[in-house]
């Protein structure tokens, strides 16, 4: 419904629709009823499968092109990253099959940042950053990410 409110009014001028996607939320009602199966470090219910509904939904209502502008999640030891992003690229390609006409995908983020309402604990990025040193370090799911992308761009 949020979506639909912003975008009856601009989409005539858009190019494309940017989505932003970290989570899914079912409701009944007035209320939610997520499987919670499996919870980012933020506690959001992670369904990154959900994402081919919000494409396909968008293509059908507004006919632009898609642009997955930000997508992730927070995961402080990696353990999930590589699953997200791999149930991510399922969605997007279920999404294409359906005609959907889905321009590109950003990963957010590249780096560990800062979130406004959270500061800097929620660590969503393919690279760790060591607040004190300012050290980097790749994560294993970056490395993995980069081998499934030459193997995709191929």
């Amino acid at each position: 419904l949020q979506d639909d409110y912003v975008l009856k009014r601009v989409v005539k001028t858009c190019d494309f629709i940017g989505v932003n996607y970290y989570f899914s939320d079912r409701g009944y009602g007035d209320r939610k009823h997520n499987p919670n199966q499996r919870l980012s470090d933020l506690g959001w219910d992670m369904q990154p499968g959900d994402l081919e509904h919000a494409l396909v939904r968008l293509h059908e209502k507004y006919k632009k092109p898609i642009l997955v502008t930000e997508n992730g999640l927070a995961d402080a030891d990696d353990s999930d990253r590589k699953w997200w992003i791999m149930q991510t690229i399922v969605a997007m390609q279920r999404a294409l099959e359906k005609d959907v006409h889905l321009i590109g995908y950003i990963h957010w983020s590249l780096l560990d940042n800062f979130e406004w309402d959270k500061g800097f604990w929620p660590k969503f990025g393919l690279v760790e950053v060591d607040r004190e040193s300012m050290k980097r370090t790749i994560r294993p799911s970056a490395a993995w990410f980069a081998r499934v992308i030459k193997r995709l761009s191929a």
